[in-house]
């Protein structure tokens, strides 16, 4: 059986990216960062601290894979998995805290599949990001 998944836009977050994710792994975080005091995150900083650091840093990485893409230069797997996963903890990061729910985007959209893991190559060939954009507005 196939693992549940979901597709999650960080648009709304100032990124130019869309993330698939199981849906089990944001069931994960929802549950670790609803769960545990707010000291343990970030040093005792808490969540907020730990939300606002990892924005600044995706939004960092975001543009980097877009100028990457952009002069189709080889993509560094290993950092775009950590920026996919990252993505992920701030969406969830984004709900848990009241800032936002999370923006799934429909699996029936014309969007299917937007910049899942294994479909890096694909995406560095197709104009994703403009179609998963044009779809949410």
């Amino acid at each position: 059986m196939a693992k549940a998944m979901r597709t999650i836009s960080m648009f709304s977050l100032g990124l130019n990216t869309c993330v698939s994710t199981k849906s089990s792994i944001i069931r994960y975080w929802k549950q670790e960062l609803s769960k545990n005091p707010d000291s343990v995150y970030a040093g005792g900083a808490g969540r907020e601290a730990l939300f606002n650091h990892l924005l600044a840093h995706i939004r960092f990485e975001d543009a980097h894979f877009n100028e990457v893409l952009k002069n189709s230069k080889h993509i560094d797997i290993a950092r775009w998995d950590r920026f996919m996963d990252d993505c992920v903890l701030v969406a969830v990061l984004a709900e848990v805290l009241g800032k936002q729910p999370i923006a799934y985007i429909d699996p029936n959209d014309s969007t299917k599949g937007v910049f899942e893991k294994a479909s890096v190559k694909a995406l560095a060939q197709s104009p994703i990001a403009e179609a998963a954009r044009n779809a949410l507005h």
